[in-house]
């Protein structure tokens, strides 16, 4: 069975992944988000679409394998604000954080594999390396 780190841009897509997902999700305060909200939907899926499109690039094949390194990034980042929230302002905040997680990852990987999958297909058939 072949690692999912099994190449130098594994690591470079899931930071792209909390990096992209913070951006949407850690700039908001946190009595004011509002996860199932059409705007932090639409946000958080153009977030997951930009970076699958990159992870495409990057990584070449696999756009499944992308997908799932992208997703884990999102999940990375909501989890590193439910435990900065937990010190900051209290562990009783996050009591529900594993369904944060599960919420943002019904977002994530289905953006995020249409962003690898469609760069897949212009690598396959357009560039044709």
């Amino acid at each position: 069975m072949k690692s999912l780190f099994n190449d130098r841009y594994s690591l470079l897509v899931i930071f792209l992944g909390i990096i992209a997902a913070g951006f949407v999700h850690w700039p908001i305060p946190y009595k004011e988000v509002i996860m199932s909200s059409q705007p932090y939907i639409l946000k958080m899926g153009i977030a997951g679409i930009v970076v699958g499109v990159i992870g495409g690039i990057l990584k070449k094949k696999a756009p499944l394998n992308t997908a799932v390194l992208v997703s884990l990034g999102f999940a990375l980042a909501i989890f590193f604000r439910v435990v900065y929230d937990s010190f900051a302002l209290g562990p009783t905040y996050h009591n529900l954080w594993p369904f944060e997680i599960l919420f943002i990852e019904i977002i994530a990987f289905p953006s995020s594999l249409l962003g690898a999958g469609v760069m897949s297909l212009i690598n396959k058939f357009i560039i044709k390396n």
